[in-house]
């Protein structure tokens, strides 16, 4: 699928290098694969949909797949980013400088992808 190529990591607003890492680092907690979603595409999803605020079914154009698994993968990702072991070690809070008056957040919690590279607003 053209989507997770080389342009993958721009796609979702993050470090090639950063990308590569997190898909390791869920590797390594024993998330693999579904039957028709790598897990390479169930965490572009789930980047892309925080980044571009797109509707469900853009995002399901974007990526061939049912507003349904879009929504799926979404929680799924989300889901593992929020437990303790994940959270603690890579969710911070962003500092007053980093949102500044062109990123209005109601509440922000700052996804420390190895290199502070990506804001998920909530």
């Amino acid at each position: 699928m053209d989507i997770l190529s080389a342009s993958t990591a721009s796609l979702a607003c993050i470090r090639r290098s950063s990308y590569v890492q997190l898909i390791a680092e869920l590797q390594d907690l024993i998330h693999t694969n579904s039957k028709f979603v790598s897990l390479e595409e169930q965490v572009t999803i789930f980047l892309y949909s925080c980044v571009t605020d797109l509707t469900l079914k853009h995002i399901g154009e974007q990526f061939q797949q049912s507003s349904d698994t879009i929504s799926l993968y979404f929680q799924k990702i989300l889901v593992i980013l929020l437990t303790q072991l994940l959270y603690s070690r890579y969710v911070q809070l962003p500092t007053r400088e980093y949102i500044n008056s062109s990123c209005i957040l109601y509440s922000a919690v700052q996804i420390s992808t190895f290199d502070h590279s990506f804001v998920l607003s909530i």
